[in-house]
């Protein structure tokens, strides 16, 4: 079987758009979850992204749905949720 789309097991799922990456295999934090093809746009950093969530208190922690897009200006606003 083919596969079509990009491969999520690959930080860049646009070619030449550096600012663009999947999320998941970026994160190291065991507090968050991402799924496979959620990524991150974020014209300066974007492997910077575990370092924009804020707010994590005792057991909290952040889950990001399989097919999320999160631009640099949303951060805030993700951060907000309380997942666990």
């Amino acid at each position: 079987m083919t596969e079509i789309g990009p491969d999520p097991n690959r930080p860049d799922p646009i070619a030449d758009q550096p600012r663009v990456c999947f999320l998941k295999n970026l994160i190291k934090s065991p507090k968050i979850i991402v799924g496979d093809y959620s990524y991150y746009d974020d014209p300066i950093a974007p492997e910077n992204f575990e370092k924009n969530v804020l707010y994590h208190y005792g057991n909290e922690g952040l889950i990001i749905g399989r097919f999320c897009a999160i631009p640099w200006w949303g951060i805030g606003k993700l951060t907000r949720l309380r997942a666990l």
